[in-house]
């Protein structure tokens, strides 16, 4: 039984080695495209998360006041 967990043990060191040193040498090339592959998508993923703008009046109307803060009677305390 302990032959076998050896035989075992020894694959998957030879597996995890071997997984690590072609992905230490081909790094670059990994790298490249997962870069490559994020900067496809990130417009999108900008634009996606943005606030639509809001549009700004081409004219406004005139001033309205409320009732009773006319400047003639001084009860306003806005003109005071």
């Amino acid at each position: 039984m302990i032959k076998i967990l050896t035989y075992i043990n020894t694959a998957a060191l030879v597996v995890a080695v071997g997984g690590g040193t072609f992905a230490f040498f081909n790094r670059g090339k990994i790298t490249e495209s997962i870069m490559s592959e994020v900067q496809k998508q990130l417009p999108s993923l900008v634009k996606g998360s943005m606030p639509k703008i809001p549009t700004v009046p081409n004219m406004t109307g005139p001033v309205k006041i409320p009732a009773g803060a006319g400047a003639s009677n001084g009860s306003s305390p806005l003109f005071k």
